[in-house]
């Protein structure tokens, strides 16, 4: 509980963060729309969209990079189970060997 309440609070304050730059980097765009010349403002736009869009790469990155994480942690937990399963019912086979032996003795 206490781990998604923190995962929460995590991407809410990723999302706030995000959307406060994005406002930030357009007003700071439209506040300067009337002292520039047009190839300036199209400058300007061409920065605002190239800095978003790498925010958003560096967001879907780190997001990637989590889900990769967490396929490969299942996969070692699937296999490491797996291994278990079957050295138990190898060891399984050797316990009753070794008890019908001493019975026998």
């Amino acid at each position: 509980m206490k781990k998604r309440m923190q995962k929460i609070i995590k991407e809410v304050l990723i999302f706030v963060v995000t959307l406060i730059t994005g406002a930030l980097i357009s007003g700071v765009s439209f506040n300067l729309f009337d002292a520039l010349t047009s190839t300036q403002v199209r400058v300007l736009f061409a920065i605002d969209i190239a800095i978003l869009v790498v925010i958003g790469a560096i967001a879907l990155l780190i997001y990637e990079s989590k889900q990769s994480k967490k396929e490969r942690e299942e996969r070692f937990r699937e296999r490491h189970n797996k291994r278990i399963e079957e050295n138990e019912r190898r060891m399984s086979g050797i316990e009753e060997i070794i008890s019908c032996s001493k019975y026998a003795a």
